[in-house]
């Protein structure tokens, strides 16, 4: 079965706030996935000691988009809202360094992340089987 780590985002994965993750894949691994496929979501890659942490179902076969075209409901998509609202489930770092405050937040990360101008595979997906449990909060 295929994966998908999701790193700093698995809690919102698993409090199902969480429904897209953009990726930089070459188009050869790309084509690995499909449509209506079962994957298993991990927290880190399991070539670092990662652990499966839920079953996810692919809502579309990965698409190329541009990050400018990302709307607020991306935002909400992505799980920043949600950890922009948990800053206890924030990770500490990212890519190597601190974590912003504002990282998440739709007008401080989220518009950074748009202006690199990427162009990224989009997976849509729902939230089968949680294999793990987590704190989700009061809205979670």
């Amino acid at each position: 079965m295929s994966f998908i780590s999701f790193n700093w985002t698995t809690a919102p994965l698993l409090c199902g706030a969480k429904t897209v993750t953009r990726r930089k894949w070459v188009p050869r691994y790309a084509r690995m996935f499909r449509e209506g496929q079962e994957v298993t979501a991990y927290d880190h890659s399991p070539r670092n000691g990662g652990q499966p942490v839920a079953i996810i179902k692919l809502l579309n076969t990965p698409f190329l988009q541009s990050v400018e075209a990302m709307t607020t409901d991306d935002w909400i998509a992505e799980g920043f809202q949600f950890l922009h609202s948990h800053p206890e489930l924030r990770p500490k770092r990212i890519f190597g360094h601190a974590c912003e405050e504002d990282e998440f937040a739709l007008h401080g990360g989220f518009e950074r992340w748009k202006q690199t101008r990427q162009t990224l595979y989009v997976v849509r997906f729902e939230l089968l089987v949680r294999m793990r449990d987590v704190d989700c909060g009061p809205t979670g």
